[in-house]
């Protein structure tokens, strides 16, 4: 969804989920000047990243705030498992 709304008396815009997803990884790691390191997935790169209950890229934007953590890795290595 893309557009602007009224948010109480603050007017916010809203965003595709990519665009979210991409300013949050390897527009970051650009921004960064660090996008040889990290920010995408690729061989050689650091592989921090986590495992969500929810598609993203496919749910309602009403059901993306109760979206769990499933699993999380850093360097390639599960750290943060669910129970």
């Amino acid at each position: 969804m893309h557009g602007i709304f009224r948010f109480g008396s603050v007017l916010a815009t809203l965003v595709h989920a990519s665009t979210t997803i991409r300013g949050m990884t390897i527009w970051a790691a650009k921004a960064a000047f660090q996008e040889n390191e990290k920010g995408s997935l690729q061989a050689g790169k650091a592989a921090d990243f986590i495992i969500l209950d929810t598609d993203l890229m496919k749910c309602d934007e009403g059901n993306i705030l109760q979206t769990k953590v499933l699993g999380t890795y850093v360097d390639g290595k599960k750290v943060y498992k669910t129970k």
